[in-house]
């Protein structure tokens, strides 16, 4: 962390509402009942926590200078679009069953139905990855002024990275 994102506030900034946001829905995965989807679950919010940090880390995140624009509210919804793209691979690619149980059951845990739901319909009416991702990066892009194409392309490998380190992890190719 540099000296200047202490002293301009995006540390405390990044801390004090994307962690809560992250640890707020950690807890809430955890009360679920059936265990197998629990961890896959777990294995998806700690990827999508992954790219939050490689969006916003004060240090070197690809938009970081933006932080300031996303409260905790607006994090909240990237950890659920994330998840949700992940959840939405895995139904494209892999096992169809398993993620409509692990998609019902991450918005109940979440309980916030009809927002998850709005973004899981935006995410998983296109086939393709990239049109996916390009919804999530027009969400978050939406949130702050002066993003470049640059910004938006590094946003479009990261979360390509993300599909594949959960494809990885899942024991498969997303």
């Amino acid at each position: 962390m540099s000296i200047f994102s202490a002293l301009n506030g995006s540390i405390l900034h990044f801390n004090t509402n994307a962690v809560p946001a992250l640890n707020d829905i950690i807890g809430k995965i955890n009360t679920c009942k059936d265990d197998e989807i629990k961890t896959e679950l777990l294995k998806m919010i700690l990827i999508a926590d992954l790219g939050v940090d490689k969006l916003f880390n004060p240090s070197d995140g690809i938009i970081k200078s933006k932080v300031k624009s996303y409260d905790k509210k607006a994090f909240y919804m990237i950890y659920e679009m994330l998840t949700l793209f992940l959840i939405s691979n895995t139904k494209k690619f892999a096992n169809n069953e398993m993620a409509d149980k692990q998609k019902e059951e991450f918005i109940r845990a979440i309980n916030r139905g009809s927002e998850c739901t709005v973004l899981w319909d935006e995410i998983d009416k296109f086939s393709e990855t990239e049109e996916r991702i390009r919804v999530i990066w027009g969400k978050i892009a939406s949130r702050a002024t002066g993003l470049t194409k640059e910004q938006e392309d590094s946003f479009m490998s990261l979360v390509w990275g993300l599909g594949m380190a959960y494809g990885n992890i899942h024991g498969g190719v997303l």
